[in-house]
């Protein structure tokens, strides 16, 4: 089985249609969402009648909660939902104080845009019911940014982007299926049921990543080590695209790992599957062109292979709507960054 892992869709229609049928051209048998369904993007009804209808209603182990789907149904404290780590603050990340502002601002917009009626309600109760941590199948975990399964309503709040958060998030899965506690009601798992933790899923950084935890050193510390570099900007080797060399750019797929699950049960992998919606590694398919992206991880391969998989379209439609419906110019901007 091919599996297509997507995340933070932004309500971006055009680049969440061509990541749709894209995986259809590489024989995708099922589809696993990471959260961020709405915000940023003008779409959002749009882009969840797309997306609910290739998975099963929630809850399910293969769709998740993010903090802007939170946010726009009301579940927890905006500011809460939105703080994020210093360290996660580049040239492509708002600093707190003006990610929060754009952030409420485009979640209010989206929120304009909800028809009302039967259709509202039931785009509410579908996000209402996403789990926070999931188990699709077992030794796989999945969540939208950490994992901390004492408290799960950090996971919406902080990336996976550094080896310390490495670590903890595979401590505390370790620690929690040791101490025998319950799972909480945000926890949904397979009909595997909870096991050891052998890969580890995360969106919400925005970027496409990859660790293994390597064995213990010589100083007796743990460490995780980046299987990739660059943050998935584009494949080591590939040419930029230009609007006159590539009218439309072709997709790229990049090879990451293969076994993607390591024999030995120290050895864990952590996985950033990057954005559909707003990719934040500075990366552009062509002029006028923007990439979508997401991971695949093919089972018929010994071990399951990661493949990196970079879809490109045309973002002037976007760029468009976002003007035409009053949104932020911070989020054109970004866009613009990328495509």
């Amino acid at each position: 089985m091919v599996i297509a892992v997507i995340s933070d869709i932004h309500a971006n229609q055009p680049a969440l249609q061509a990541v749709l049928q894209d995986t259809r051209s590489q024989a995708v048998e099922d589809i696993w969402f990471l959260g961020d369904l709405v915000g940023y993007g003008p779409a959002p009804i749009h882009c969840w009648v797309s997306l609910q209808s290739h998975m099963p209603s929630p809850p399910c182990p293969t769709a998740l909660a993010g903090n802007h789907d939170w946010g726009l149904v009301g579940k927890g404290d905006l500011g809460m939902i939105f703080i994020y780590a210093s360290d996660a603050v580049d040239s492509h990340v708002h600093t707190s104080s003006e990610f929060n502002h754009v952030a409420a601002a485009a979640l209010q917009k989206n929120r304009e845009a909800l028809p009302g009626g039967a259709t509202e309600t039931s785009l509410r109760s579908w996000i209402d019911h996403l789990p926070l941590v999931t188990s699709p199948r077992a030794g796989i975990y999945a969540t939208h940014g950490v994992f901390d399964m004492e408290q799960p309503h950090s996971s919406l709040q902080r990336y996976m982007n550094n080896e310390r958060l490495s670590e903890e998030s595979w401590q505390s899965i370790c620690a929690w299926l040791t101490s025998g506690s319950p799972p909480s009601p945000d926890y949904v798992a397979g009909d595997e049921g909870w096991q050891a933790p052998r890969l580890m899923l995360v969106g919400h950084w925005h970027r496409q990543l990859a660790w293994r935890r390597s064995p213990a050193s010589r100083n007796d510390r743990n460490h995780w080590h980046q299987v990739i570099p660059g943050y998935g900007a584009l494949p080591n080797g590939t040419p930029m695209a230009t609007s006159h060399s590539h009218p439309s750019p072709p997709p790229v797929t990049e090879v990451v790992l293969s076994p993607l699950v390591d024999e030995d049960p120290e050895r864990p992998t952590i996985v950033g599957v990057g954005s559909v919606g707003l990719p934040r590694d500075g990366a552009r398919a062509a002029e006028g062109w923007a990439w979508a992206k997401y991971a695949l991880i093919d089972w018929s391969m010994p071990g399951g292979q990661l493949r990196f998989r970079h879809v490109p379209y045309q973002v002037e439609p976007i760029l468009n709507d976002l003007q035409r419906f009053g949104y932020p110019a911070r989020l054109a901007e970004d866009l613009k960054r990328e495509g």
